[in-house]
């Protein structure tokens, strides 16, 4: 079973930075000020997620089928192709065509 020190350590945090974060946490108690909070497993796991944040209106990732010459016409059409073919759909359900 890891020891949180083992885990802080591997996530970079160094002695000295550990020392500061007890020295704050005597001076100023978590219940009068939320941004001294010591930090539980799941703010770490929180705070170590990589890649980029996550927006609020994903894409999903969704199965379709076009004909040959049609998806060789927009895949000619270069580099983001699929947001281009995002959009058009976008624009004809805007304006009521689809």
């Amino acid at each position: 079973m890891l020891k949180i020190k083992d885990i802080l350590r591997r996530k970079g945090v160094t002695p000295e930075m550990l020392a500061l974060a007890n020295e704050a946490a005597k001076r100023e108690p978590d219940d009068q000020d939320p941004e001294c909070l010591t930090p539980t497993m799941e703010m770490w796991k929180k705070a170590t997620r990589r890649g980029r944040p996550l927006k609020e209106n994903r894409k999903q990732d969704v199965h379709i089928m076009f004909d040959a010459d049609i998806l060789n016409h927009l895949r000619s059409t270069g580099r983001g192709w699929q947001t281009k073919v995002s959009n058009y759909i976008r624009t004809a359900v805007h304006n009521g065509a689809l």
